[in-house]
């Protein structure tokens, strides 16, 4: 019984973390970027990868 439920833990969790990265993807072939969303989101990231290095 208690098998059961850490297995169906363990699907949620798997469909969760799988499932965000796949909705981001489906959602901007439905709604693609404007060019500023684009380039914040580059900026966004150019700025994770400058704290990572001072970490």
């Amino acid at each position: 019984m208690a098998l059961t439920y850490i297995l169906c833990l363990v699907g949620a969790a798997v469909i969760i973390g799988l499932g965000k990265p796949l909705m981001d993807r489906l959602l901007r072939r439905i709604w693609p970027l404007s060019p500023r969303q684009q380039e914040a989101e580059h900026f966004l990231e150019q700025a994770r990868r400058r704290v990572d290095r001072l970490r």
